[in-house]
Parts: structure tokens; C-alpha cells; sequence
């Protein structure tokens, strides 16, 4: 079975330079189409217009943190099976143990390096479909 092709992700961090090294990274470098967004409530509010392939989603925001805005995206029919990438400055194998059992495809650590972020999206996700 061939792999669909990565096309759409959604991304939610509150730090603007995680944001815009996620920018240089997929759309400059990697040519994926990105909706950045600056909390977990936003992504909940454009998930439905965007309709993305993969949902990154830092672990640790303000308003609605990346596994709780997970669990409030999964009670939607058509984000039940969207595949979900976290990040995280945590390096607790706990946490990356606990995130994965969520259901989470990949656990990316920050800081990462941007150049590379596209390779590790693709990996996580031609692993997750093959």
C-alpha cells in the first residue's frame, strides 16, 4: 500500500520563534503547506478549515495543552485518526513514554534543529502508514 502524500500540518506553539523556525523548516525548506497557531484553542477553532494531514503539537501551552487539545480534537469523527506529532523540552522517557501511549506517532525534543524537522515529520509519518 503507498503511502498518501504529506501535504497539510497544523502546528500550535506558544513561543513565536518555535513558530517560525517551524515555518523556515516546512514551508521554506520542506514545501508543506502550514497554518501556524499560537495555543491549543486555536488549533481546536482551525482544524475544521484547514482539515490537516498531521496535527504538531507542543506539550506545554497556557490555554489548552498539547495532550489535552489532542483529546478535544479525537472527540471529533474526522480528527479521530489524524496523526498527532508532539514537542517537547522535556527529555523524561516517562513523558515520551506516557505522550506515545496517547497515541502520538513521533515525540520531537526541543530545541531541535530546523533543518531537519521536515526529515523527522516524514519519517514519523511514512512509519505510521507503512
Amino acid at each position: 500500500m503507498a503511502v498518501p502524500p504529506l501535504v497539510r500540518i497544523l502546528c500550535a506553539d506558544d513561543e513565536p520563534l518555535v513558530l517560525e523556525m517551524v515555518q523556515i523548516a516546512l514551508v521554506d525548506l520542506g514545501g508543506y503547506q502550514l497554518v501556524r497557531c499560537p495555543s491549543g484553542l486555536e488549533v481546536v477553532a482551525r482544524a475544521k478549515e484547514f482539515d490537516p494531514d498531521l496535527i504538531l503539537l507542543d506539550v506545554h501551552m497556557p490555554d489548552l495543552g498539547g495532550p489535552a487539545t489532542m483529546e478535544v480534537l479525537r472527540a471529533e469523527p474526522r480528527f479521530r485518526t489524524t496523526p498527532v506529532i508532539f514537542m517537547t523540552a522535556t527529555d523524561a522517557p516517562g513523558e515520551i513514554d506516557d505522550l506515545r501511549a496517547l497515541g502520538a506517532i513521533a515525540v520531537i525534543s526541543k530545541p531541535f534543529k530546523f533543518d531537519g524537522l521536515a526529515d523527522q515529520l516524514q519519517a514519523a509519518w511514512e512509519t505510521h502508514h507503512g
